[in-house]
């Protein structure tokens, strides 16, 4: 399962701002955090959003991908976007141990959005 979520953050003067997420349960294999973080990358450049939510590694981590991007005036200019791994809420169990996971660190990555300044905030600061 995978879709689009819009969120729009109306700031005082009349001014608003549209946050374009793809939110996808994934498909690929979780055993390490490269092998995450590859398909993710890749899924990066076939959706046009300002942020990619993954959840099916149960790892827990972010990073940004450049892209070019061409507006309605033809300026190109460069874009990040963010890519998140949600992260793991299943405890140790003898299902995972026995296909070898690796220990997931428990809890969610959080995303804090910043309409005002049109900017996302992990340990890696993002500006749209």
């Amino acid at each position: 399962p995978a879709g689009f979520l819009r969120v729009v953050f109306s700031c005082n003067g009349g001014k608003a701002f549209t946050l374009r997420i793809f939110l996808t349960h994934g498909w690929w294999s979780g055993r390490y955090y490269s092998s995450s973080v590859f398909p993710l990358e890749k899924l990066a450049g076939d959706v046009e959003a300002d942020m990619i939510v993954c959840a099916h590694n149960h790892q827990k981590g972010a990073f940004t991908v450049q892209r070019f991007v061409c507006d309605h005036a033809n300026n190109v200019y460069q874009k990040e976007m963010l890519c998140v791994n949600t992260g793991c809420y299943l405890y140790p169990s003898s299902w995972v141990r026995s296909k070898g996971f690796r220990p997931a660190q428990h809890g969610a990555k959080s995303v804090m959005v910043r309409p005002y300044y049109k900017t996302l905030h992990t340990e890696t600061s993002v500006g749209l």
